[in-house]
């Protein structure tokens, strides 16, 4: 059977290698917009919650914020300090903290790979920066909208952790997070420069594929749903013109809540190696994208009346749209830490003495 598999996976390769011969001009346009995305949508809007998020994650910041979570935590959903903090950082950072954060709690031993497994289906969501700011904000004009959407984001975790109940499991002699300090802070910046290349990388194979689909005649409808389903932004930042509102608002919906072949792929590279399957995330995705899309069709009576009109009636270029996604909340945390950093001892320590 492996041998088997080999061949196929050869050949499939092979055919491949010939496309890109043949096709080659068309493909590497696809890739050339795939790398303005990573530059102006992908690193502006990501790259500050992945550095907070990584860092807070592999300190006892975690924990700490866990634990205000950890009483109605532990009784609804079965998590303790830990399992509460990644999942408040999830909603919070959107894809692929998540994921991240559960690599780091296995690694450093504070969950078990089983319980990471399970937890992933219900820490893998789009940030409320990305939902609110960039796609309700800035493509359909009402914030409002977007609010629907990282809400109905917000039910299905919420609903899906309390289903599950993933008691959470530690080793007899799991060692404490260390305390937050600026050196452990320089090697989270270090492994996030790691998470957003694999994330940029993955961005750029999906709409290097693109190109592709103008070959197959599609309609404007089709054209933009597939784009979705392999690649979030792209689904969520070019509207097609003729559609209803109705009909767009779920689909958006879905989107964001399914993540796409992308956020599938750059899961992939972050749990390689970290014992923990993608079996229970990959099954997830389906019901939870169609709880989210009928939760949105069940809102959208409640959005203002200009947010309905404006729906298909254009298109927004996504790198407009999501660098003011690039989120003022991510800012201001950032100067926060600017200044823990300059006060920290660490820091002070790496400063020569001047001579007396």
């Amino acid at each position: 059977m492996r041998r088997i598999k080999a061949v196929l996976i050869s050949i499939c390769s092979l055919a491949l290698l010939g496309g890109l011969l043949w096709l080659g001009g068309l493909l590497s346009e696809g890739v050339r917009q795939g790398i303005v995305l990573c530059l102006t949508t992908v690193i502006p809007s990501l790259f500050l919650f992945t550095v907070l998020t990584n860092w807070m994650g592999s300190t006892r910041i975690l924990t700490w914020l866990g634990k205000g979570m950890a009483v109605p935590g532990r009784r609804l959903f079965g998590l303790g300090p830990n399992g509460c903090g990644v999942l408040l950082f999830s909603l919070l950072g959107g894809y692929p903290v998540g994921a991240a954060l559960l690599v780091q709690m296995v690694r450093q031993k504070q969950m078990a790979p089983e319980q990471a497994s399970k937890m992933l289906c219900f820490c893998s969501w789009s940030s409320p920066a990305f939902l609110i700011q960039g796609v309700g904000g800035q493509v359909l004009g009402s914030t409002a909208a977007g609010a629907i959407l990282w809400l109905s984001q917000l039910t299905a975790a919420l609903l899906l952790a309390a289903l599950l109940r993933v008691k959470e499991q530690t080793g007899a002699q799991a060692p404490p997070l260390p305390c937050p300090s600026a050196q452990n802070f320089f090697q989270s910046l270090r492994s996030s420069l790691g998470i957003l290349s694999g994330i940029c990388a993955t961005v750029v194979l999906c709409s290097g594929l693109f190109p592709l689909l103008g070959l197959l005649d599609l309609s404007p409808l089709w054209d933009w749903t597939l784009r979705g389903l392999a690649e979030v932004t792209n689904g969520c930042f070019s509207l097609p013109e003729g559609v209803s509102g109705f009909g767009i608002f779920c689909r958006l919906g879905f989107f964001a809540a399914f993540g796409g072949v992308c956020v599938f792929c750059q899961n992939a590279l972050l749990l390689n190696g970290a014992g923990i399957s993608l079996k229970w995330y990959l099954l997830s995705r389906l019901p939870i994208g169609l709880f989210c899309a009928g939760f949105c069709g069940l809102c959208y009576s409640l959005l203002p009346q200009q947010t309905v009109e404006c729906f298909g009636a254009f298109a927004t270029p996504a790198g407009d749209a999501a660098l003011s996604a690039a989120t003022p909340l991510g800012s201001g945390l950032m100067v926060a830490l600017a200044i823990f950093l300059l006060s920290s001892r660490e820091k002070r320590d790496t400063i020569p003495n001047a001579p007396q």
